[in-house]
């Protein structure tokens, strides 16, 4: 089997229910190279925090735990704050919640359009974060997308 797939309502699974599915997985002989989560910031929380924020810092934590005990790589999305509708691309500073998740990353990528891009079906790739490597945030891949049938297609990089 490539590919498993494990649907659960937003906010009823946490880092620790993943983890729990991924161990059933591994006892039937099945290793995860991706875990994607449909986001971060919607998981249950494994304890309870007084402050929403500091849950989602816990729940960034444990993924980037997870990761690295499972030697995974782990793939998931957040939302960015509201400046960031008017930026043309973004950066460290276009967080919501929480701006700890930057710590947690290997890599934090931003996606981009401005509404004439949009218009053309033209997305820009950032990486607003990126450990271990030299790279600026103002840099961008341009990707030509036809997303109904979720195939982009690299058309350049700046």
């Amino acid at each position: 089997t490539l590919l498993k797939l494990s649907c659960h309502p937003a906010g009823t699974i946490s880092v620790q229910g993943i983890r729990a599915i991924l161990a059933g997985w591994e006892l039937e002989g099945w290793v995860c190279d991706i875990v994607c989560i449909d986001y971060a910031d919607l998981l249950a929380p494994g304890s309870k925090y007084e402050n929403k924020r500091d849950q989602i810092d816990d729940d960034w934590t444990q993924l980037r735990a997870m990761s690295q005990s499972l030697h995974c790589l782990v793939v998931t999305a957040t939302q960015s704050d509201a400046k960031s509708y008017t930026a043309k691309t973004l950066g460290k500073q276009h967080f919501s919640n929480d701006k700890r998740k930057h710590a947690h990353v290997t890599g934090m990528l931003g996606i981009n359009r401005t509404e004439e891009e949009k218009e053309l079906g033209i997305y820009r790739i950032n990486w607003v974060d990126l450990r271990e490597d030299h790279y600026l945030e103002s840099k961008c891949v341009h990707l030509a997308a036809c997303l109904p049938l979720a195939n982009p297609c690299v058309l350049s990089c700046e």
